[in-house]
């Protein structure tokens, strides 16, 4: 509350006694004035004095005053603004005119009691419980908080209509911007950036402030499916955090925004772009939006407790650094986890994600550095049939992810539908980069575990190459393409050229030569370089193996007959050197 004092005097410079002075808050509305700073309510109008003062107590906000007077020509002040330094920390939005009616436009009246609060040097900006519309981009500079009083949205699963609930920033249709934008104010002072009101130098660009118990509406379309409609908005993120650190958003739902629900990037305020780093979300739900849910670039963040389903792109995508704990993606048009970097070197520590039921991949870990999974669950992702199967995977490491490691991740290849949706349950399609793989399972994938190269798996205590329990627990499942290893089929061969069997890449070989061969030679892939290879004659011909120190060595040095459906195994000694194991059976 604030005391406003005026002298009311004509041309002349003359006191004029008995004034009707007349006080309207923004909304047009009689002021409630009062005598002092102690709730002690006076009338409306007040009176000039015999000096003509005037004088009350109003609570903050922006207020009309009429003066009328006999002999005197009247006169209105608009746009009074009564602000308290001592209530500093703490002012509503409707001490500056909002209504939050869900018919008004509060963008002014919001951005009102934000910068008023900012001026004061930081504080809380309440919203009491109403639906507040916004028609353009409400601006958070630094140590300002927005809080409200609850948040939610109603019916979107049961008739595809939804509605906000609780204190909700509602954007405007045909408004088509961001709702709320989180960036410090700042300006570049000779290579140093100051604050543009208080000049204060915060080269990090920190703003302690945030958003709590609020729902931000981007009011993209009136239907929860598909979420890629854009019907009263076709543009705008929810919450955008441009080049700002340590910013908390806690309980709060984002919801049918055009574009992203949540998004955190880089900002150039003059020296450079400066990344959205040290950010803590936690209890945040981010659905229905036109573009993915979450997206999360910048560093040494902490992300827990979020929800993202029913977006149109990604649940969430982000190739920050930090800790990454305890969320759910679900239902959404691309993959559920996006986790990529490069050359952000992001290095997140991942527990306990769930994703599922989502359109391309459960997880994609795609140039990110040093992501680690932990207990995370997939189940019956790529449910896009249209899909190739490589990008319907629970669990997806790309070429370029570099120093991975998932520990005691669950795949489950059934859909919410019964349907076995996905391919593969792990696809690790790294030929570049070794990582972990330990203690991971599969149940019921159409392909349990496709394996580019197992020389670039550290499996359990950190052996290299090795695909068995409990490193990989395959619980009747099998591993497909493994490089190294292959044991789905016997490949086929029907002749032998230059008494050389070519093996290629295949550690399981069925001879079916007519006529008979003698072999003394085995050719193979030497890039992937095979342990060992087993060749069964199943022609009825019987095929020789002649003894050769330098290339076939045979038990005994004793050249090797195989009669129809015996067999013989050779294990690689080094370059083209084969070693006989046992007999021929």
């Amino acid at each position: 509350m604030q005391r406003y004092f005026d002298v009311v005097q004509n041309r002349q410079g003359t006191a004029v006694v008995g004034a009707t002075v007349t006080v309207y808050d923004s909304n047009g509305n009689l002021a409630t004035l009062y005598s002092n700073n102690s709730n002690a309510a006076t009338s409306n109008p007040v009176y000039t004095n015999a000096d003509g003062e005037y004088a009350f107590y109003a609570a903050n906000g922006t207020y009309t005053i009429q003066i009328a007077a006999t002999g005197y020509a009247g006169e209105t002040k608009p746009g009074v603004v009564l602000f308290d330094p001592l209530d500093a920390g703490i002012v509503s939005v409707k001490d500056f005119g909002a209504r939050g009616d869900g018919v008004t436009d509060d963008t002014a009246a919001i951005q009102a009691a934000i910068d008023s609060v900012y001026l004061s040097n930081g504080g809380i900006v309440k919203f009491p419980t109403g639906r507040y519309i916004v028609s353009a981009t409400i601006e958070v500079p630094q140590r300002v908080t927005l809080v409200g009083e609850s948040f939610g949205y109603v019916n979107p699963y049961l008739n595809n209509f939804a509605d906000a609930k609780g204190t909700i920033l509602f954007l405007k249709a045909g408004s088509n911007c961001n709702v709320v934008l989180f960036r410090c104010r700042l300006v570049n002072v000779f290579g140093t950036l100051t604050e543009q009101q208080l000049n204060t130098v915060n080269v990090g660009a920190t703003h302690f402030g945030g958003i709590k118990d609020i729902t931000v509406w981007g009011n993209r379309s009136a239907t929860a499916n598909p979420p890629t409609t854009t019907d009263t908005n076709t543009l705008g993120v929810g919450i955008y955090i441009q080049g700002c650190r340590q910013i908390f958003i806690e309980d709060v739902v984002v919801a049918y925004c055009a574009e992203q629900g949540i998004y955190a990037g880089s900002y150039d305020y003059g020296t450079g772009d400066i990344p959205s780093n040290n950010l803590s979300l936690s209890k945040v739900i981010s659905n229905f939006n036109a573009g993915s849910g979450f997206e999360i670039y910048g560093g040494d963040s902490l992300l827990t407790n979020l929800t993202g389903g029913y977006n149109g792109g990604n649940g969430i995508s982000t190739n920050m650094s930090g800790v990454f704990s305890n969320s759910v993606f679900w239902n959404n048009l691309t993959r559920g986890v996006f986790l990529g970097g490069y050359t952000d070197r992001s290095d997140a520590a991942v527990t306990g994600i769930h994703s599922y039921d989502n359109s391309s991949d459960g997880f994609l870990l795609s140039g990110a550095y040093a992501p680690a999974l932990t207990g995370c669950v997939a189940r019956g992702n790529g449910l896009n049939a249209t899909l190739p199967s490589q990008d319907r995977c629970n669990f997806s490491v790309q070429s370029n992810c570099e120093k991975w490691n998932l520990s005691g991740c669950t795949s489950f290849g059934i859909d919410y539908l019964g349907n076995q949706s996905t391919r593969y349950g792990f696809f690790i399609n790294n030929t570049t980069f070794a990582g972990g793989l330990d203690g991971c399972r599969d149940f019921d994938s159409a392909n349990s575990f496709f394996i580019a190269n197992t020389q670039n798996i550290i499996g359990h205590g950190g052996v290299t190459g090795l695909i068995s329990h409990p490193s990989v627990d395959l619980d009747g499942g099998s591993v497909t393409n493994a490089g190294t290893l292959r044991f789905a089929s016997w490949q086929i061969i029907t002749s032998v050229v230059s008494q050389t069997i070519s093996v290629g890449t295949n550690s399981l070989i069925a001879a079916n030569v007519s006529g008979g061969a003698t072999v003394t030679d085995i050719s193979y892939s030497a890039a992937l370089g095979l342990p060992f290879v087993i060749i069964r004659n199943i022609n009825a011909t019987a095929v020789t193996f002649v003894h050769d120190v330098n290339k076939l060595r045979l038990a005994n040095a004793t050249d090797v007959t195989l009669n129809q459906n015996e067999a013989v195994m050779f294990v690689q000694v080094t370059g083209a050197i084969w070693q006989q194991i046992g007999g021929a059976y």
